[in-house]
This record gives structure tokens, C-alpha cells and sequence, in this order.
């Protein structure tokens, strides 16, 4: 079986650097992508994905390097400040934008075209569940997440016919260097990132063709009451 190759964005640390260490596992090359370069395992593309020259610039360098791309994973995301609507000004807006949704946009305009045309590829994107519910001080945050997921939604419609699925993954609280306290979840405890790096590569292997337009949910059963959607 040819050996698959990955682009994986935010892959610095936590939950990206968990999904590209093991798609390598699992045997792919894998093209990572993160703005810290101390942290970026070597060989690493130093990249801020909502800079459009930066990340175009860095597409063309993956192209030269890997040649085919199959697999995508969006998983940079701006977290940013808790605070009300109000306290949003426009520059952190457009920050969320930028990383949230439209860097994944402009990577999957430029993958899933060539994807198709090989009549093979997995695009996953890394949603929260607040792309499912909403929450108090996390309006653009919930919004960019909810965008994410009508954007999968909809290239799986596109893609289904040629062989590639575009799915969503849902973390709940996962535990990383930004997660402090107890969470007040069924599980009783954070997932991790390795946790969520196992169902994304469950996603990606070619066996799971079937699964196509999903927003899965790992969450410790946290949606799985009455604030379920």
C-alpha cells in the first residue's frame, strides 16, 4: 500500500503535535505546520496559517517537497481572552476569522481539488464542541467553531463522489498547557490529546470511507444531556 502523506496545522504542540507524531506512527509522512519553531518537531514548516502570503508560501514548499497530499488536518485555532461581546474589538474578530475558518478554507480550496483528482483524501477539522452549543464569553470563539462545521458539511457533499470524506472533530476539555482545575463533566476528568489523536487517525484511514460529513463529539459525555443539540 503506498505510504499516505499528512499536512497537519498547529502542530507546535497539544492536540496537533499529538495527531502528526501518530499519523508518523501509523506510517505517514507527515508535513507539520505551527508558528513556534522551539517546539515544531524538526523538519517542521514555521507557518501562522491566518497569514495568507505565509501560508501560500508554505503550500508551494509542501508541493515541492511531498508532491501528493493525502491527508489534511486542520487544527490550528485561536482560543483567545473569555470576555463578553462587547470586549470583542475588531482586530481580535478578525483574528478569529483568519485561523479559525479561513485558513481552513484556503488549505482545503487548495487540497481537496487534488485529492479529487487522485480519487483518494481525508480532511479532518478540528472543531470543539462549542461548534454544537454555544457559551457565555465565547461568542466568536462558538462562531469560527460552527462555521468550521457547515464548511465540512458541505465539502463532504462536494467530495463524497470522488473518494475523499471531510469530517469534524468535537473536543470537549482536553488536557494541555492552556487547561487548569476540575472539569464538572461525566468523565470526571480532561481527555488528551492523544485520545483525540486517535479518533482523528481512525478518521483518516482508508477503511473509514463510509464516514463522510460527521461532527464527532470527545467530550467525556459532556453533550450527551439535556444541553445536547
Amino acid at each position: 500500500m503506498k505510504r499516505l502523506t499528512a499536512v497537519v496545522t498547529g502542530a507546535s504542540r497539544g492536540i496537533g503535535r499529538a495527531i502528526a507524531l501518530r499519523l508518523v506512527d501509523g506510517g505517514a509522512k507527515v508535513a507539520m505546520l505551527g508558528r513556534d519553531r522551539k517546539t515544531l518537531p524538526k523538519g517542521g514548516f514555521v507557518c501562522d496559517v491566518a497569514d495568507a502570503d505565509q501560508l501560500r508560501e508554505t503550500m508551494a514548499a509542501i508541493d515541492e517537497r511531498f508532491g501528493q497530499v493525502h491527508i489534511l488536518i486542520n487544527n490550528a485555532a485561536f482560543g483567545g481572552p473569555l470576555h463578553d461581546l462587547e470586549s470583542t474589538d475588531d482586530a481580535e474578530w478578525d483574528r478569529y476569522l483568519a485561523t479559525n475558518i479561513t485558513a481552513p478554507f484556503r488549505l482545503c480550496r487548495h487540497y481537496l481539488p487534488l485529492m479529487k483528482k487522485q480519487s483518494f483524501g481525508r480532511i479532518v477539522n478540528i472543531s470543539s464542541v462549542l461548534g454544537l452549543v454555544g457559551a457565555p464569553q465565547s461568542a466568536a470563539y462558538a462562531a469560527t467553531k460552527h462555521a468550521l462545521i457547515g464548511l465540512t458539511r458541505s465539502l463532504a457533499l462536494e467530495a463524497a463522489p470522488f473518494g475523499v470524506t471531510v469530517n469534524a472533530v468535537c473536543p470537549g476539555y482536553i488536557k494541555t498547557d492552556m487547561t487548569r482545575g476540575k472539569p464538572a463533566i461525566p468523565a470526571g476528568r480532561f481527555g488528551t490529546p492523544e485520545e483525540v489523536a486517535e479518533m482523528t487517525a481512525m478518521l483518516c484511514r482508508r477503511e473509514s470511507g463510509y464516514i463522510n460529513g460527521a461532527a464527532l463529539t470527545i467530550d467525556g459525555a459532556l453533550l450527551a444531556g439535556v444541553n445536547q443539540p
